[in-house]
């Protein structure tokens, strides 16, 4: 049998642990560029397709080989992805977003500087995670001109929702991209 101190003790480190995960977990900070979109809405759906400037140390890390008199205004990060939460068991889910190949053929080889893409699926359905982040050298390439040759390319989500209810949506790209 554990003796009275030690329950006490147990119990003492486990409410201290209990808070500590309240105040980390709730504190608050005003959503950065990167993760703007990245709460779902409507029905646990989000869609993200952003422009950004680069920071100092992204800037660091490009590669700017061959490149005269580069930047940091030369470059800006492209971001497209889907995020769904929430909606366990998603049945009959169906998501199809341009994966790095589909993004850069549009916006060709010259643009497209370097590339990331991650897809999570915890299996069960109820976090779902599709994501491109590209970078890009835009030196001679207005916003005007990304979003034109963006044309086409979407991001459709399908799926069940937890009433039974058949949630069909899609989006073109270059409507829905936000520069920030």
């Amino acid at each position: 049998m554990f003796r009275y101190k030690t329950v006490k003790s147990i119990l003492a480190i486990l409410v201290l642990y209990l808070l500590t995960v309240l105040i980390v977990g709730c504190s608050s900070k005003p959503p950065s560029a990167v993760d703007a979109n990245s709460v779902p809405e409507d029905g646990g759906v989000a869609i993200k397709a952003m422009v950004v400037k680069l920071t100092q140390s992204e800037y660091a890390s490009v590669v700017k080989t061959g490149l005269e008199n580069p930047s940091i205004d030369d470059f800006k990060t492209l971001m497209i992805g889907v995020n769904i939460v929430g909606l366990d068991p998603v049945k009959d889910k169906t998501i199809l977003c341009p994966d790095i190949g589909e993004i850069t053929q549009k916006l060709s080889s010259q643009i497209v500087w370097s590339a990331n893409s991650a897809i999570m699926d915890n299996g069960a359905g109820s976090v779902v995670n599709y994501d491109n982040t590209l970078v890009l050298h835009t030196k001679d390439v207005s916003n005007d001109t990304l979003k034109l040759k963006l044309k086409g390319l979407k991001i459709a989500v399908a799926y069940m929702d937890l009433n039974g209810k058949k949630i069909e949506k899609s989006f073109d790209i270059a409507d829905i991209l936000q520069f920030v």
